[in-house]
């Protein structure tokens, strides 16, 4: 019949500050129990952590607490005497066969891999040898915390179940460790000048200092990146700054739509704590200039014709159909090409031109049929007589090219890029034409400009 024995509830013994140990223990629950009771406002690490029927194993010195070999990266079984718990070999000794109990939760540090198994049974039946069944294997990683900051402790972090079914005894039996890439046991005078340690305390890796800036250097320390600062600078979030006050005067410099409410002369050249200069409608602020009348006032300049002051203090150039005839404006006037006939095509303008005032070279402008208006009353008109071409009535592109090119009406043919009407005697019924369809035989009408053979009557003698 398998047996329990119960093991001495020993704590484990301190150990030292200067690494931390990899711990096996069984007694998950009973610890846990014991570890809740703990006031967590005076509680050190390690050295109350309930651990019971536990061995500890140096990861550095590859050892246990009785100074056996435990080397990295090699499986080993509850049956070896290097990993046997307070009183446990006592127990084997006297009782022979032993009934070796689980590795229930493990204390792991940072850097550390923890891997556990079952045994294949199978094969300690048939060969007695110890090898993992590889269907048990799992890593853990390390995570217990190598400080005691009040509030920080977490249990979990040093209390990782390794064994999904305790009350199965003897199921995970085998454990091998290894260290982290990266990481190993580093003395206080591994890192360079620009690195640090990521801890005192070993295992531990060594990790870069942030990168300093143009001002200042780092000195060596073993767990922190010590920055030195040159005179009359001071350490303010790892940077070396002047040691004018950052919350009174924190910028080297001002904005360029700024001002400085105050001023350290401390430093060479001076810090400043900056505010933003009142918007002035119709204005723009002057940039900012250390040393002059301008450091703790604003200054202001009107804006210029075709140019308007933003909401945030500065002047711009009025856009395209938009113009200010003076200075000071905060806003500019439209040119309506579409209602009033004036345009202004370019940006920063100060007077809306009429359309079609230019000078342009007109001829060959308009394709067969049409011809060329640069008129604004006629283009208007020609669109209220034409409803059928309403919808090409752009008069802001007519404005912009100086010239319009529209389909002679019915009634006329085009001639050139003009439109004459059908003489006596013809007609046409369509837009875009360039001849005119002639009467019958024997007929006329009674005027020009017909628009249909509706107006073809009989020449006089004809009937």
């Amino acid at each position: 019949m398998r047996a329990w024995y119960l093991l001495s509830l020993a704590l484990l013994p301190c150990v030292t500050a200067s690494v931390n140990h990899l711990v096996l223990c069984k007694g998950l629950a009973v610890d846990r129990v014991a570890l809740a009771g703990l006031d967590s406002a005076s509680f050190t690490f390690p050295s109350d952590l309930p651990e019971t029927m536990c061995v500890t194993i140096d990861p550095c010195t590859q050892s246990n607490a009785d100074g056996d070999s435990v080397p990295r990266d090699t499986w080993f079984h509850r049956s070896n005497p290097v990993l046997a718990r307070v009183g446990e070999a006592a127990a084997q000794a006297e009782f022979g066969a032993y009934a070796f109990h689980s590795i229930e939760y493990a204390r792991i540090p940072d850097g550390v891999t923890l891997e556990v198994c079952a045994p294949d049974f199978h094969r300690v039946r048939e060969e007695g040898v110890y090898v993992c069944n590889e269907d048990t294997i799992t890593a853990f990683q390390g995570r217990c915390p190598r400080t005691t900051e009040l509030g920080g402790f977490v249990q979990g972090d040093c209390q990782q179940p390794v064994e999904s079914q305790p009350e199965l005894v003897g199921h995970i039996q085998m454990m091998r460790y290894t260290l982290d890439e990266g990481w190993g046991c580093f003395a206080a005078d591994t890192p360079n000048v620009d690195q640090r340690l990521s801890d005192a305390s070993m295992p531990n890796t060594v990790l870069p200092c942030p990168e300093l800036g143009d001002i200042g250097s780092y000195t060596v320390g073993a767990s922190a990146c010590t920055v030195f600062c040159p005179t009359n600078y001071v350490v303010s979030n790892g940077l070396c700054v002047p040691q004018c006050d950052p919350a009174v005067a924190p910028n080297d410099v001002c904005g360029p739509l700024q001002y400085a409410t105050t001023t350290c002369t401390e430093m060479s050249p001076p810090r400043y704590q900056c505010a933003d200069c009142p918007v002035v409608a119709g204005s723009e602020i002057l940039p900012w200039t250390a040393g002059t009348s301008r450091t703790a006032t604003c200054e202001y300049s009107a804006c210029a014709a075709g140019t308007f002051s933003t909401t945030s203090g500065v002047c711009e150039a009025c856009a395209v159909n938009s113009i200010t005839a003076t200075e000071s404006q905060s806003a500019c006037t439209a040119c309506d090409p579409q209602s009033t006939g004036t345009h202004q095509e370019a940006t920063g303008g100060t007077v809306c031109d009429p359309c079609f005032s230019e000078t342009i070279d007109t001829s060959n402008l308009c394709v067969e049929g049409e011809h060329l208006l640069r008129n604004f009353t006629a283009i208007n008109d020609y669109f209220n007589t034409h409803a059928v071409y309403g919808s090409f009535n752009d008069m802001v592109a007519f404005c912009r090219d100086s010239y319009a090119c529209l389909p002679c009406p019915p009634g006329t043919y085009a001639v050139g890029q003009n439109c004459e009407p059908c003489a006596i005697a013809s007609y046409q019924p369509n837009y875009a034409a360039t001849n005119c369809f002639a009467c019958s035989h024997g007929q006329t009408t009674t005027q020009s400009g017909s628009v249909d053979a509706s107006a073809c009557v009989c020449d006089e003698g004809f009937e």
